[in-house]
């Protein structure tokens, strides 16, 4: 018995020993691989920060080297980028929805997506050793956004979204970002040469690495609200060439239907006139300049009084029409418009009406089917039609495009669109649709985005195209991208990034299956994006709420901006 304990204990002893040395095996093994990836991930980082110090595209445009240097009062102007040649052929390319799904599916499958950005500098505008930094008018100005590690190296890989602000008294822009994938990331400046004199150019970090398409982007957000420290802000001043002829400049188009096949916009805010003492009126209403002062070429033609924007107007690659209340119901009469999307759709109608047609109402349901009469002239109406998609029921909102999902919703959207369901078998003249701000609340997969974008492109081309096998008998489409979110609202779910990248996926969703043939794009992403930086012009979320003296802003906010949207719908609407 003694003898078959002590067997049993030896075993057991034998048994307990070989286990403990498989763990220390195992512990020594997993340390091993762990210092080894270690090793081997600072090496690959640091060929990957060495490899693009030199982006291919910008060959002369870089940083001399990877390191950020120790910070001095202007962090940002420390190294200048040269610039051989500045008009090197380098162009914009607009993001499309393959290039954003790919990246949104790479995003965290190399080493250089986990490193996250710490810091940005800019590189490229001159240093001098004394006065102001001056550019020329006329020429583009490219300058290089540089990402960095909290170890001030080099970041290698994209996502990170800056806000850029150019603003003069007289002009006002968003300068184009191109991510170019590697931690950089061009910037391009360009003011028109009528508008020489000094400018503040802002740069803002807003979110790095994609954290913008979070569910809760807050918690990721780059740029604090309260502090208000841009990655870059300073004054430049825009001087024209001595040698160059007033008058010379490149004159702008107005707008003609081929000019909204444009799937995004890069413009500008301008004004030539302008009453520098002007403060809102009792009612809230900014009647600065006389309701009938005519803009001036090229940038608009039209009553540009009529916006109540002390001279504001918004111009692209053309320039738009400011309707007089005679041209907008010459425009207008006898049309139905069909409006689906978020509650700005609200707002333009409303001010479509009060501003424009010459009515007095008040605010309109999210929901509603209804004939305006001209109050002038008794014969000349136009019927408005409101769909909202925030919710398929219009009590509630952050479903967007999940909306279309329910069949009773889909039902009652198709029914407007079938003539035998009209007692007079009339069908919409135009279809002006949108989606993106609920949208921004629900979808937490940006995958599943893209896949219900799709849907509804697909739901939408179909019930066009059963209107009536002629397409020249079908309702004109114009896509209405998004407003860009302001204030406080740039951090929430709601954000720039996040709106910007899902406009880009609906209008290419509703570009492939319309063509451009059959769609007119209208960007109020790029229009309202100037404005968005506070709540001055919108209440965070709307651009066109009513005047009003006790507004969230004393005295009384902008809504000029919509406005100028109402305006850029009816060229779309009825083009030259």
């Amino acid at each position: 018995m003694a003898v078959r304990h002590q067997e049993h204990t030896l075993r057991f002893s034998r048994t307990a020993c070989q286990l403990w040395m498989l763990m220390t095996t195992i512990a020594v093994f997993s340390a091993t691989l762990y210092l080894m990836n270690m090793l081997r991930d600072s090496e690959i980082a640091s060929g990957c920060f060495l490899s693009q110090l030199q982006s291919p595209r910008l060959k002369n445009t870089s940083p001399e080297n990877d390191v950020v240097p120790q910070a001095a009062e202007n962090k940002t102007l420390e190294k200048p980028m040269t610039v051989e040649n500045p008009k090197q052929n380098i162009k914009f390319v607009p993001h499309d929805k393959a290039s954003i799904l790919r990246q949104y599916l790479e995003n965290g499958t190399t080493l250089c997506h986990h490193v996250p950005t710490a810091r940005a500098h800019v590189f490229g505008l001159p240093l001098p050793a004394e006065g102001d930094i001056t550019l020329t008018t006329d020429e583009d100005h490219d300058l290089l956004i540089v990402s960095y590690a909290e170890n001030g190296q080099r970041r290698c890989s994209g996502g990170d979204f800056f806000e850029t602000d150019l603003t003069g008294t007289k002009w006002k822009a968003r300068p184009p970002v191109q991510d170019l994938g590697d931690g950089t990331y061009l910037v391009r400046l360009r003011v028109d040469g009528r508008f020489p004199g000094s400018y503040q150019l802002k740069v803002i970090l807003l979110f790095a690495n994609l954290h913008g398409l979070e569910r809760s982007p807050d918690k990721w957000a780059m740029y604090d609200m309260t502090l208000e420290e841009p990655t870059l802000l300073v004054t430049v001043k825009f001087l024209n060439e001595p040698s160059r002829v007033i008058g010379t400049a490149a004159e702008l188009p107005l707008c003609s239907k081929k000019d909204f096949d444009h799937t995004s916009w890069q413009g500008r805010w301008t004004r030539t006139k302008m009453n520098e003492t002007c403060n809102p009126d009792n009612h809230g209403r900014f009647k600065c300049l006389p309701a009938n002062e005519s803009c001036d070429s090229p940038w608009c033609t039209g009553p540009v009084g009529s916006l109540e924007s002390d001279g504001w107007v918004y111009s692209t690659h053309c320039a738009f029409r400011i309707f007089t209340r005679d041209e907008a119901w010459s425009c207008l009469k006898d049309k139905w418009l069909y409006l689906w999307g978020d509650s700005n759709h609200q707002d333009t109608a409303r001010n479509l009406l009060n501003f424009i047609l010459g009515f007095n109402l008040g605010s309109l349901p999210r929901t509603s089917d209804q004939n305006y009469t001209n109050p002038e002239n008794s014969s000349e109406t136009v019927r408005i039609s409101l769909m909202f998609n925030g919710h398929y029921d219009d009590r509630y909102n952050y479903k967007g495009l999940l909306s279309l999902q329910n069949a009773t919703y889909r039902e009652r959207l198709r029914s407007s669109f079938d003539h035998h369901s009209d007692s007079d078998g009339q069908i919409p003249d135009a279809m002006i649709l949108n989606s993106g701000l609920h949208d921004g609340m629900f979808w937490s997969n940006f995958t599943q985005f893209v896949e219900a974008a799709e849907n509804a492109s697909s739901f939408w081309h179909s019930t066009w195209a059963g209107v009536d096998e002629d397409v020249h008998k079908r309702p004109k489409v114009v896509y209405r991208t998004t407003i860009t979110p302001a204030g406080p609202h740039r951090i929430t779910a709601i954000n720039p990034q996040k709106v910007e990248l899902m406009n880009t996926v609906l209008v290419d969703s509703f570009v492939s299956k319309f063509g451009l043939e059959n769609l007119q794009i209208v960007d109020e992403f790029a229009m309202t994006f100037p404005w968005h930086y506070d709540k001055s012009h919108s209440d965070g979320e709307h651009y066109g709420r009513a005047p009003s003296a006790s507004s969230w802003i004393k005295g009384g906010h902008h809504y000029f901006v919509d406005l100028m949207l109402a305006n850029v719908l009816l060229n779309a609407i009825c083009p030259l």
